[in-house]
Parts: C-alpha cells; structure tokens; sequence
C-alpha cells in the first residue's frame, strides 16, 4: 500500500447501481440472438445515450450480412423507432430516415411522419451526432436565399393515384435493359426487387448447376435453383434430355419476363398460356419443338393461326407438333403479313390441314413466307396412321408440275417429307 493515499469508500447506491448493471449486462448478453428481448433488455438502462449507441452499432453490424441473406432485420427497426418516438422526436426522425431509403415500400409508419418529405432535417441529423460524440458536433450553416411559401385557405388536398413508391411502379413495367441498368447503377436496387437476369438459361437431366457468361445450366430441381424466382430471360431458353416431360410447366412460375431469341424444347407438355408467356415478346429468331405437346386449359392443342403469329421475327420454325384449327384459320394463315421471312419451317398435317393446305395452296402459302424458293427448306409431316398420307405425297408430286406449268416454269417452294414416307409412294 502506498504511503499517503486516499481512497473514496464506495457507497452503498453506487455498489447497488454496479451489481444491478452487472446483472443487465450478463441479460443482454444471454438474449443478443433474440433482438426483440435483446432490445427490451438494453432499453432497461434507460440511459437514451447508451441505447441509441448499442443500437446503432448493431445494425451497422449486422446490415451487411442481412442482404447478403437477403433477412433484413425489420423488427429491430420498428422497435428502435417507436421507442425514439417516446424520447426524442428527432432521433425518431433520423432513423426513420434511414430507414425509408432501406425499406423502400414499408409504409406501416407513416403515419407517425405525417410532414415526412424524403429529406433529413439539420436538427435530426445534429441530434443524432450528439449522441455519437461526447462533444456535440458544431454544424456550420451554409449561406442561403430567403424562402417564400405561399399559402391559400381554399387549398385542396391532391391525392395522388400511387398506392406504392414510384420506384415499385418503375421496376414494374422496367424492360429488361431498364432494370439491368438499375442493377448496375445501385447493388440496393437488386436487393430490393430481386430479379436474377439471364443472358441464356439451359435446363436439362445431367446437367449441373453452374454459372457462366451472364448464364446458367441446372437440372431444374437443385435447391438453389428451387429457390430462385423472377428470372428474366433476355436470348435463349433449352429444356431438353429431360425424364420430366412437365419440367418447363414446373419451372415457368419462377419467369418474370422473357425476351428470348433462341427457344429449344424436347419431350415436354405445357399449356398454351405458357407458350404465350415464352414468345410474347416476338424477338424470337428459332424455334425448335421435338416431341412437344401444347395444350389449352380444356386439353385441346393449341389453335394454329396463334402458334404462327407470335413468330414474327422467327427464321427458323422446326416445330411439327400436333395444332388445331378453327373457320378463321385459313383466312388468317394466307393474309399473315410476317416481317421477317422464313428459311426453315417444319409442320405437322392432320386431316384439316391437309384440306386447308392442299399441295397448290401449300405452295401458294410458303411462297409468300419464305426467304428464297430455291433455298428454303419446307418439311412436312404428318400424323401417324393417318389413311390420307399417299394421297396427299401424290398430289404432290403432281401439283408440281402444274406449278411450274401455271408459273412459267419457275419451280415451286421446295417440300420436303421424312424417309418414313417412301413406301406409301
């Protein structure tokens, strides 16, 4: 012991005060998984300084990873912010500040706000620097222009159509150019619509889960892909070597937009309104359907004249699937302006069309769609066991040369028909 010193007894509050804080601290540790009792735990010290602090230093703790998981924690929030309201308005105002420019479509505390404006006050923000610092931090006002509101008694309330934020209404209708470039300009915007942007999806048995190029590969049932929802697809969609011919109707919920150039799909059933969905955009440019079945809600296939006409764009047709046909089809099929002409199409002939598209009529129909009578490649097929077949590759053979007769010579639209056929000739 050193000689000459002079020690203060603890008093008996101050031994009082330290047990009880000794015996907080050990509850707020014992509940910090749990940030609602954690929080009613630290707001016992009813110290506004040391609650505000302890607050603030764990969201800022814990807000990273949170997006990263995407589980922003908005209870905690709510909490600090309503506690705020009881103690101090412009804390209350600071935080909830912040907190609009995070959730960006919570309104559930507006009403506390009403003179809210999207701006953060001076006062607000020097009163939450006050409880930062142990000196207060001194804010040098800038020079400004004086500021004349003007007023009238007759004024009346506008209230505007927007029930959600204008940033909900933009992501809404954002093509996909639109909200790559939102993605681009703020990594806050992804958290907050989360749309995952596809340059080319490919889905199949054997394949796994991978990313590469703005792309993706997946058998259509890991976890990761499972989770995922709001895929925009911006060129080129495969589903194909795949046991699960209702893969594409299971996985088309997670699309939220499809600008596809390039569609494949081998041995898969899906409605109608899903092929709407998939080709809506007509940028597609080649389609591919093998062992494909398109069915509307009352299991009729899909009507022809509908299939065609969301392909404007489209060069390449091999799609010999089972269609329909109404008493507006032929009609529409030879007065169907595409702006695009064709180099490939495959079709598939049931009795119906048969009639409709006779062989002279065939060629009267490909003539105005295809790109070039010598160059394009026209194949026809046909349903099996149909009793019309050799009939039909008859007269075909004959219309031929009335063509060429009725044409000057010049040779009708090239068609084509599988080896299968031989030996009806």
């Amino acid at each position: 012991m050193q000689l000459g010193a002079v020690w203060t007894p603890m008093t008996d509050q101050l031994r009082k005060q330290l047990l009880e804080n000794k015996e907080l601290y050990k509850k707020i540790k014992s509940v910090e998984a749990i940030p609602k009792q954690w929080f009613n735990a630290v707001i016992e010290t009813d110290d506004l300084r040391y609650i505000v602090q302890n607050v603030e230093a764990r969201i800022a703790r814990e807000i990273d990873a949170q997006i990263n998981e995407k589980k922003l924690n908005i209870q905690l929030w709510y909490m600090y912010i309503k506690y705020l309201l009881t103690k101090d308005r412009l804390l209350a105002e600071e935080v909830y500040y912040r907190f609009r420019r995070i959730f960006l479509y919570q309104r559930t505390l507006e009403n506390a706000f009403p003179q809210f404006d999207g701006k953060l006050s001076e006062d607000a923000k020097s009163a939450m620097e006050n409880m930062k610092f142990n000196h207060p931090y001194k804010f040098t006002p800038l020079p400004s222009s004086p500021l004349t509101i003007y007023s009238n008694e007759k004024w009346v309330k506008q209230v505007l159509p927007f029930r959600e934020s204008l940033m909900h209404y933009i992501f809404q209708k954002a093509s996909f150019k639109i909200t790559k470039k939102l993605y681009a300009s703020c990594k806050h915007l992804y958290f907050l619509q989360r749309k995952p942007i596809f340059h080319s999806l490919y889905v199949g048995n054997e394949l796994k889960l991978q990313y590469f190029r703005n792309s993706m590969a997946t058998d259509g049932e890991t976890s990761e892909f499972l989770e995922m929802d709001k895929i925009i697809l911006t060129n080129t969609l495969i589903v194909q070597h795949s046991e699960n011919s209702n893969l594409l109707h299971s996985i088309s919920p997670k699309f939220a937009s499809c600008n596809l150039r390039f569609l494949r799909v081998t041995n898969q059933s899906f409605f109608v309104n899903e092929y709407k969905f998939l080709t809506e955009a007509g940028r597609i440019m080649k389609l591919v359907f093998q062992k494909v079945t398109i069915k509307d809600e009352n299991g009729e296939p899909i009507i022809l004249e509908n299939f065609l006409y969301n392909l404007p764009q489209a060069m390449y047709i091999d799609a010999p699937i089972k269609t329909r046909t109404t008493s507006e089809t032929e009609k529409l099929l030879f007065t169907w302006n595409k702006p695009t002409k064709i180099h490939c199409i495959s079709l598939l002939l049931d009795d119906e069309l048969m009639e409709i598209l006779r062989p002279m009529r065939l060629f009267k129909f490909l003539s105005r769609l295809v790109v070039n009578v010598k160059k394009s490649t026209n194949v026809v097929q046909f349903e099996k066991g149909n009793e019309n077949i050799s009939n039909y590759l008859q007269d075909l053979i004959a219309s031929t040369q009335i063509w060429k007769h009725e044409h000057n010579d010049q040779s009708p639209p090239k068609v084509l028909t599988l080896k299968d056929y031989e030996n009806l000739l």
